[in-house]
């Protein structure tokens, strides 16, 4: 089921993360590299949000894995917005095809970083009775 509502805020932020940077850029006319990092700093607040309370849903009290999905969240918005950087530039006039193509890829790692480390399912680690 985590893979369900992952994909779920996978499909709002590759439609909100470009739309968000042509506000910024296009209309604002604000530089790219502060674009970028405005539009990544939205969406990672919204996927922080919807990872703890919908996405990986736990019992847990949210300090247990809020300084894990901190770390991860952060890394991957580094890594997004590097990558970004890089490409932007490489591929002019496909803006928004560069930042979904390094939205999906990061998304990717930060799946398996999520399901494994932040929000491991510890149910198979109770006993059953």
């Amino acid at each position: 089921m985590r893979i369900f509502w992952y994909g779920v805020a996978g499909v709002v932020t590759l439609s909100l993360n470009p739309a968000l940077f042509t506000l910024f850029h296009n209309v604002l006319g604000w530089v790219e590299y502060g674009a970028l990092g405005a539009s990544l700093t939205l969406v990672g607040i919204l996927q922080f949000l919807w990872s703890y309370f919908v996405g990986f849903r736990t019992q847990d009290h949210w300090t247990t894995s809020a300084r894990r999905q901190g770390v991860t969240l952060v890394g991957a918005l580094l890594l997004s917005y590097v990558l970004g950087l890089i490409f932007l530039p490489v591929f002019p006039q496909f803006h928004k095809s560069v930042l979904v193509a390094v939205q999906v890829f990061v998304a990717g790692v930060k799946f398996v970083v999520y399901h494994y480390w932040v929000y491991p399912d510890r149910a198979a680690a109770r006993p059953t009775e």
